[in-house]
């Protein structure tokens, strides 16, 4: 894995697959974790006051 990592730091990106397969989902997934998109949901409480 260090080696694809490094082959894509050289912008070698068919040979990074060729040597690790699963190393783009890999960095999809930790792009997701780093930048928070999963989130906990948030709640809006809407209070039922008529007035």
């Amino acid at each position: 894995m260090q080696r694809a990592i490094l082959f894509l730091t050289k912008g070698e990106f068919i040979e990074a697959f060729k040597m690790y397969p699963a190393i783009y989902p890999m960095l999809y997934l930790h792009r997701v974790q780093t930048m928070g998109i999963y989130q906990s949901p948030k709640f809006i409480e809407i209070s039922s006051d008529n007035g």
